[in-house]
Parts: C-alpha cells; structure tokens; sequence
C-alpha cells in the first residue's frame, strides 16, 4: 500500500536533496556544528550574515577606492604647494603680496595702432606724423 503518490514522494525527495545540500554547506563552512544541530533558526543565521558579510565586502571594496582618491588628491595638493613654494622663490616674487596687485606702465605708451590710426587720417602730412611719433615715444629710423 502506497501513502504517497509517486510526484509526491519526488517532490519531498528533491525538497530533503535541497535541504540536505544546505546542510552539508553549512556544516562544511562550521566546523563546530554536526548536521543535526542545523535548524530553521541556524539557516536564517548563516544567510543574514551571508547578506552583512557581502555589504561589508562592498562597502570595503569602497573604502579601499576612496582611500585611494584621497591619497592621490594628497599627492597633488603636497606637488602644488611645493611648485607654489619654487615660485614664491623667484626673484620678484617677494614684491607682490596677496593684496598687491601689480603696476604697469603699459598705457604710458602708445600703441602701434594710435600712430597708424593717426597717420592713415593725416595721409600726405609727414611732419605731423612723425611728430605724432616723437610726441608718443616712437623714433623715426634713419635711412
């Protein structure tokens, strides 16, 4: 007399296969547990710390890049302030400070363009024009 029908009895059969797989895995990964100590409760144990063991992989995998990242910045921020401490070095360096904003003389003179400009609208008045160079700093080439 058969209790069980034949997919019945296949059907618990793979579940006590699975099951016993699970065991066997957990047992392996313990040492300190034999396969009748594994329970429901052991089983939720091992998979939650499964689960906190691989976001801890990951979030070492993280801390490792982010480490890295800082080192490199570290890095550079200690080449751009030996670079910054070779320039402060420089002769004239020491005349600008970081309120100092340099002077320059540059619209003292004039520029090519106010002379060209000048003599394209005085054409034919050659004694204006080197007057207008002489008055503006430019000395007229000997030929």
């Amino acid at each position: 007399m058969k209790v069980l029908k034949t997919e019945q009895y296949n059907d618990l059969k793979a579940k006590s296969d699975a099951y016993n797989g699970i065991v066997a895995s957990i047992v392996e990964a313990n040492k300190d547990l034999k396969a009748e100590d594994v329970t429901l409760e052991v089983i939720r144990a091992v998979i939650n710390n499964s689960a906190n063991n691989a976001e801890v992989t990951d979030l070492n995998e993280k801390l490792s890049t982010v480490t890295s990242e800082r080192d490199n910045l570290q890095t550079q921020v200690n080449d751009l302030t030996e670079k910054n401490s070779k320039l402060s070095e420089l002769p004239g360096a020491e005349s600008i400070t970081a309120g100092d904003k340099p002077e320059s003389d540059a619209g003292a003179k004039a520029t090519e363009d106010e002379v060209l400009d000048f003599a394209t609208k005085n054409q034919g008045n050659t004694s204006a024009i080197i007057a207008k160079m002489n008055e503006k700093g430019y000395q007229p080439t000997k030929l």
